[in-house]
């Protein structure tokens, strides 16, 4: 019996024009292509604003306060509170949230994830943590975990397409 056909870094090349992907248990006949000049380019786009999103909210936090502390920023940021103790909080849970998505982003890519999956669900993960900030600055605790819950589902699915 023949061994099976392993493509390099989980079935991940970039090519001129196009990632290709192969995945463990495709022939090099049977693979699936990524258009690298734009779907890739907005997977990408995706996480670089999931990266922003905390700095966003931290400046939304800051946002026309004359008394911040740059010396002592923690205990500044522990002192707020309504909107701004709200937006501080969205900042944070926004950091805990992009490691958890990025490499659930890049671990399916490199495994050879379908282009069309991986980028609709980075937008939805996108689009359910715009929504997230929007309900955790204006106090709407219920739709916030609602939101939340899908977020989390998506960077879930994320790990999926890299495993099945």
């Amino acid at each position: 019996m023949a061994a099976a056909h392993k493509p390099p870094l989980g079935g991940f090349r970039i090519g001129f024009g196009a990632a290709t992907f192969l995945s463990s248990s495709q022939s090099p006949d049977q693979k699936t292509t990524m258009n690298y000049e734009s779907q890739l380019d907005t997977v990408v786009l995706a996480v670089l604003i999931a990266g922003l999103m905390p700095v966003i909210c931290a400046g939304i936090a800051k946002w026309g306060r004359k008394d911040y502390d740059n010396h002592n920023p923690r205990a500044w940021y522990a002192s707020l509170d309504g909107f701004a103790a709200r937006a501080n909080a969205a900042q944070q849970n926004c950091l805990e949230a992009f490691p958890f998505f990025a490499v659930g982003v890049l671990v399916a890519a490199l495994s050879g994830a379908d282009g069309d999956s991986l980028e609709t669900i980075t937008w939805m993960f996108i689009v359910a943590r715009v929504a997230y900030v929007a309900c955790y600055l204006n106090d709407k605790a219920s739709w916030r975990s609602i939101f939340w819950v899908i977020g989390f589902a998506c960077v879930v699915y994320l790990s999926a397409l890299a495993l099945f």
